[in-house]
């Protein structure tokens, strides 16, 4: 995800009030027997985020109706675990799957589907400087053991709940840099899942080594990447040709689990940058980003599909962040989402 700002709280979605709750989606048999097999169609998303973790919100209905105008189809909808400190395997983790499911419900009778996206933060990701998920690191093996078996709880937890409520799509994280590194852990971790979650798994890399490293894509569904390469100066031409070969190496769909950019001056340049204090607010240029990112990928036969960061529920807009609401980007992802499928892979998935 994009890397947090000091001075951009205000325009970002986590508040102490969320310091552990989960969200959860609902969609798809838990029946496992080949006879139900569908296919996951091309996913035409956005993340859709929410203050405080509940997407218990009056304008729900109001965005639903705007994303379905804009041709978007799937929701990446996001649950919460809490750090109080990125070097210390303290996770905690509330229950706010009731709020979630009934917002999911309302998403399914539209039409949406859902794409859970467990997610770890932390109030140090507001500190100056500021930590992100690759941050989180142990000094011992010790540690790391008691990290991975709170984590454990935390995505079971999820997968449990999301198994129950019928979700299309889950993640088993994202942007855990270091903790990706054990890969062992990390396999047992996903099997673990597989019994509580019959569904389609992906997990959300960093797109600069993180994605290219981790050696436990063959136990997942879908190689997730976070698309945040420079997009200027041929920097969308080396996302290509990276996540080509990755697809290659992998035997598996590519599925960006996050994209976008703020709607400031040279934002194509560093997409993943928060807003600066003083920075001109651009919107062409974020909406340039949108057409470079949809133009290039669009037809990629090994893309399974794009979720644009981000779509804040009961939030203010920022004239200067990721969200396209409002913005000319909103126009660019219209034209795009509404023209037709896209040409990536059918996923298996369940009816």
């Amino acid at each position: 995800m994009p890397r947090p700002s000091t001075l951009s709280r205000g325009a970002l979605y986590l508040s102490a009030g969320i310091l552990a709750a989960c969200g959860i989606a609902l969609f798809m048999r838990a029946d496992d027997s080949s006879e139900t097999r569908a296919t996951v169609p091309f996913q035409k998303g956005v993340c859709l985020t929410d203050f405080d973790g509940s997407y218990d919100d009056a304008g729900l209905g109001e965005t639903i109706e705007r994303l379905r105008a804009d041709g978007v189809e799937w929701v990446e909808v996001i649950g919460y675990g809490y750090m109080p400190d990125v070097s210390r395997p303290e996770i905690r983790f509330g229950d706010l799957s009731s709020s979630q499911a009934a917002a999911i419900r309302r998403l399914h009778d539209a039409g949406l589907r859902v794409l859970l996206m467990p997610q770890l933060w932390s109030h140090q990701f507001y500190e100056d400087p500021p930590r992100w998920g690759a941050d989180i690191a142990m000094s011992s093996d010790e540690d790391w053991g008691t990290w991975f078996s709170r984590y454990r709880e935390f995505l079971l937890h999820c997968a449990r709940l999301a198994a129950e409520a019928k979700v299309e799509i889950l993640s088993v994280g994202l942007e855990y840099v270091s903790a990706t590194r054990q890969e062992a852990r990390w396999r047992e971790l996903v099997r673990d899942v597989r019994a509580a979650y019959p569904g389609p798994l992906t997990y959300g890399a960093h797109w600069e080594e993180e994605a290219h490293r981790i050696g436990f894509w063959d136990a997942l569904d879908l190689v997730g990447v976070n698309l945040y390469y420079p997009l200027a100066g041929g920097g969308v031409e080396r996302a290509v040709r990276e996540l080509s070969a990755l697809h290659e190496k992998t035997g598996k769909p590519i599925l960006l689990t996050e994209a976008g950019l703020p709607s400031v001056a040279s934002a194509t340049e560093k997409p993943w940058a928060a807003p600066v204090k003083g920075a001109s607010a651009d919107e062409a240029e974020q909406a340039l980003g949108y057409e470079t990112v949809l133009s290039a990928f669009w037809e990629r036969e090994w893309l399974a599909g794009i979720y644009f960061w981000n779509w804040p529920l009961g939030q203010d807009e920022d004239a200067l962040g990721f969200s396209p609401k409002d913005k000319a980007a909103e126009e660019v992802l219209r034209r795009w989402f509404s023209s037709g499928p896209g040409r990536g892979p059918a996923l298996p998935g369940r009816e």
